[in-house]
């Protein structure tokens, strides 16, 4: 299972197909490597894109909170 949340908000997708929009929350994956690209719309994000790889492990969670924001330039 993944449970995936980011800040701000992006669209997810996973081995290439829109899974929806952040947070997602116990989405029933295959066992092994998914390729994740979220995909931020909002002015507020530092990247357009993100991408990364799980390994979804039978009978586990894996969980992150990915923090895309610009920095103030204090």
């Amino acid at each position: 299972q993944l449970r995936l949340n980011s800040r701000p908000a992006a669209e997810v997708f996973i081995d290439g197909k829109s899974r929806g929009w952040t947070p997602l929350f116990d989405l029933r994956l295959q066992a092994g490597p998914h390729d994740i690209r979220l995909v931020y719309k909002s002015p507020l994000a530092a990247k357009v894109e993100e991408r990364f790889r799980v390994m979804i492990q039978a009978d586990k969670i894996w969980a992150t909170v990915r923090d895309n924001r610009k920095r103030s330039a204090d």
